[in-house]
């Protein structure tokens, strides 16, 4: 698997072939590594996003998905809306589980506000490889059942505070969730969210944007 990480809480995960991009947002984002019409040249197969503040890819994932074969994923109402504005997508809840063309997916709550009804989190998996991206949250208890259902290979959790968890929940978050990886999101894009780095890296690996690794 290899994963790149395109800034804020965006990731693509390359599988064998499959392509899942997970919280795309480029528009306005100063992180961002690549342009809207760069991300639809990588035709993504599944667009996930958590929740439908803007800093997440809702506006995005329309564009993606109304100009290329890619679907979005996210809880019914977001994905409804985003269909009424001419995208594509599948729209389930949280605790709910489907499989798209082999890709794997469990829906995970997240603590936090939005748009169109609950944020959530995701587990994703695809051939062997197991991925949690957390979305925008706080840390909760409901995290722990992940150990108990899943092989994490790796886990993409925010640490900027303010918003969502922060450095200080980490060390609990890295306790309750097993994961043979951890990599930090959502920091220092906004004066809000700004982090300890060196700090953080004592729990997570920080990617620069445009990164990728092999996990």
């Amino acid at each position: 698997m290899k994963l790149t990480y395109l800034g804020h809480s965006a990731f693509l995960a390359e599988i064998n072939g499959k392509k899942l991009l997970f919280d795309p947002w480029i528009i306005g984002n100063t992180s961002a590594t690549l342009d809207i019409n760069e991300i639809k040249s990588l035709e993504p197969d599944l667009v996930f996003i958590s929740h439908g503040h803007k800093d997440h890819g809702f506006k995005e994932a329309i564009d993606i998905t109304k100009n290329t074969n890619a679907k979005a994923v996210g809880v019914f109402e977001l994905v409804n809306a985003l269909k009424e504005k001419g995208g594509k997508g599948i729209g389930t809840n949280i605790g709910g589980r489907l499989n798209l063309d082999g890709v794997e997916i469990y829906v995970t709550h997240a603590q936090h506000s939005c748009p169109y009804s609950s944020p959530c989190g995701f587990v994703v998996k695809y051939e062997r490889k197991t991925i949690y991206h957390a979305g925008d949250t706080a840390l909760t208890k409901d995290m722990a059942i992940l150990t108990d259902l899943f092989d994490l290979d790796i886990a993409m959790v925010p640490i900027g505070g303010h918003f969502t968890m922060g450095l200080t929940e980490l060390p609990l978050f890295n306790k309750m969730v097993k994961s043979k990886k951890y990599v930090g999101m959502h920091y220092n894009t906004f004066n809000e969210i700004g982090t300890d780095l060196n700090k953080a890296k004592q729990f997570v690996e920080i990617m620069e944007p445009g990164e990728s690794c092999d996990c």
